[in-house]
Order: structure tokens, then sequence, then C-alpha cells
């Protein structure tokens, strides 16, 4: 904003509401069966819940992970690659496909929020350029 001398009274800058409903659609296609995704929400409930259930701050919110944190998931969690941040290693404590549960409930949680923010029938998951990597 610039100000002028006797250039008159200065606008007001329009409000923005903002929707506090607002979830972002995730990056990733939620692939999980019924089984992943079960076993899924007992180890997250299990190991995560107490750091990222209801995260806010400082500790991210694993609904809202971006395409980059989706493809090195594994290496985050059983690798240990964010140890300097805080997010150590379960190798000790978890299986690779244990991990891989987690990741499926993962997805499928940001979805039904992305779902239920957005009015959208639980069918709805549209086709997307960056859907998750296939692993070897």
């Amino acid at each position: 904003m610039a100000f002028k001398l006797g250039g008159g009274q200065v606008p007001k800058r329009e409000k923005k509401t903002h929707d506090q409903n607002a979830f972002p659609m995730p990056p990733v296609v939620s692939t999980g069966t019924a089984q992943q995704l079960e076993l899924g929400d007992t180890l997250f409930q299990r190991h995560c819940a107490k750091c990222h259930a209801g995260a806010g701050g400082a500790i991210p919110d694993l609904r809202k992970m971006d395409t980059q944190t989706h493809k090195t998931f594994m290496d985050i969690v059983i690798g240990g690659i964010r140890a300097d941040k805080g997010m150590g290693s379960f190798k000790e404590v978890l299986q690779e496909g244990e991990a891989e549960s987690i990741h499926a409930y993962l997805i499928e949680l940001a979805w039904q929020s992305y779902r239920d923010a957005n009015k959208t029938p639980a069918s709805h998951q549209p086709e997307m350029s960056n859907q998750k990597e296939k692993k070897n």
C-alpha cells in the first residue's frame, strides 16, 4: 500500500472468509483393502496417535501429507530419515507391511476428511496424475 499526501481515505482491504471446514484433496488415491485399513487404524492408534492424532502446531497432521512425504513414507517410518526432526525409526516395533497398512489407513483418513469437508460422496475420488507409486 502506498500513501499520498492529500490522497484521501485509505481503502480497506477486503476481508477474506476462511473456510475452516476446507480440507485439501489428497495427492494420492486410496487403494488400501478393508483388512489393511483395519490393521492400519489399530497400529496408528497404538504407535502414532500419541503424537499425530489431532495434530497441530509443530507436529504434522498426517492426513495432509504432500506427494513427497507419501513417496518417502517408508523411509521416514522404517528408515528414520527424519530422526533429526524428532521422528525416529519404528523398525524395531513395526514390520514393513504394518507400516504400509498405517500408510493406507492415513490415505483413507485423508480422503474421508476431504469428502466430509467438501460434502463429497464416498465414491468420489478423481483420477489423478500423481498416483501412489507401486512398490518394487
